[in-house]
């Protein structure tokens, strides 16, 4: 297996060799990286928000169901 250019050039060690880099590539590539990582949290906060709606539902229907003392109710404001 031969090492890659930037391989060699890091082997070199020699301040004749130059590495050049794609701005338009890497720009693209950052991009890319940014719009994934928004969806990651915008997926993530979804999912939080569908959880908390799912247990004040449990919350409250428990407390109903089971004459639960008026304390049980302190857990609605605690979610929200």
């Amino acid at each position: 297996m031969e090492p890659d250019k930037y391989h060699q050039a890091w082997q070199a060690h020699t301040f004749q060799t130059r590495v050049t880099v794609d701005a338009a590539s890497l720009l693209k590539a950052m991009q890319r990286n940014e719009r994934e990582f928004r969806a990651v949290i915008s997926w993530g906060d979804f999912a939080v928000t569908v959880l908390m709606s799912l247990m004040l539902l449990v919350c409250i229907t428990m407390g109903v169901t089971m004459a639960s003392p008026w304390t049980w109710y302190l857990m609605v404001p605690a979610l929200m």
